[in-house]
């Protein structure tokens, strides 16, 4: 584990304001979620920015994908189609055993949705003899949560220490924590978590051979008028990341809302030169998600004025 050094009364405020927002999206997980205690003691996540993980055989992750949510097996379902028409897995199979990274990069209409698709695609490699190191980018909000998986509640870190060799939680610059306090209360120590996060991925990435998540948003996908859903923009951070050397981006749009699931690879696996690039990849995600959800219309703009998010340096 790797943390920053923060004195105790001040990460007590921190971790106070992040359980207050968290506290908001248990509510709203349909008893998927339960909000933990502020106790570093006994959840080191949340005085991290860096947890190592030990990643279980593909028939363990499905086990506890179906515990988490039961929309896992649809989410397979679909990726098995797309396998079988496109090979795509295959692809990143050997972009992946050739040293390269791939970014696997969501929307994020669920808390766990990125986790799901993350799963699914390990559990594919898996199958065709690939096991790649495996890290995913999370909201240190997580940390503040834990995430039933039958009839237990894990921390939701430890859950993806499962599926996971490096999870990074960082401080979106979402508009909910631009409204919060934290800003006043513990700005530099944002500022320091999220540079050393930034700092430990790259070095994740300069290794090669990662299979790597995130939610690029960095925020939950929102309600932005009667049908209409708002993926946030992308920030100069995250756009930075999906740009690194030998580093492919595989778009995925994911949508476990409603009666039927949705999960489609929106793209080959592709190196991304500049950032007009990246904000294209999520117009792809959007554009999937209009042509899948039904009486759903997603929109995404390049705009920075929709939102200055996720990971920014």
């Amino acid at each position: 584990m790797n943390s920053i050094e923060i004195t105790p009364d001040r990460e007590k405020q921190m971790l106070d304001e992040l359980a207050s927002i968290a506290e908001s999206h248990v509510n709203s997980s349909n008893t998927e979620l339960e909000l933990l205690s502020v106790d570093p003691e006994t959840y080191p996540a949340q005085r991290a920015y860096h947890v190592e993980g030990f990643p279980l055989s593909a028939r363990e992750i499905e086990g506890l994908g179906v515990l988490a949510n039961d929309k896992f097996p649809d989410i397979q379902s679909h990726l098995n189609d797309i396998e079988e028409e496109s090979l795509v897995i295959e692809s990143v199979g050997k972009l992946l055993n050739d040293g390269n990274n791939v970014v696997l990069v969501t929307n994020h209409g669920d808390l766990i949705d990125i986790a799901l698709a993350e799963a699914a695609v390990y559990c594919k490699l898996y199958d065709q003899g690939v096991v790649p190191r495996s890290g995913i980018i999370i909201s240190k909000i997580v940390s503040l949560m834990g995430v039933r998986l039958g009839e237990n509640v894990i921390p939701a870190a430890d859950a993806l220490k499962f599926l996971c060799n490096d999870i990074f939680l960082t401080f979106p610059r979402t508009e909910t924590i631009r409204n919060s306090n934290l800003g006043s209360i513990v700005a530099e120590d944002i500022d320091r978590n999220n540079e050393q996060m930034i700092g430990k991925i790259n070095e994740a990435l300069g290794q090669g051979g990662m299979l790597l998540g995130m939610a690029a948003s960095g925020s939950v996908d929102k309600t932005a008028g009667d049908n209409i859903i708002r993926l946030e923009t992308l920030s100069q951070g995250t756009s930075r990341i999906m740009m690194q050397p030998n580093t492919f981006v595989l778009p995925v749009a994911i949508w476990l809302q409603g009666k039927h699931t949705v999960f489609e690879i929106c793209d080959n696996p592709k190196s991304l030169p500049d950032v007009s690039s990246t904000h294209a990849a999520m117009e792809g995600i959007s554009k999937s998600l209009t042509d899948k959800v039904e009486g759903k219309t997603f929109k995404y703009s390049s705009v920075r004025g929709l939102g200055k998010l996720s990971i920014e340096s």
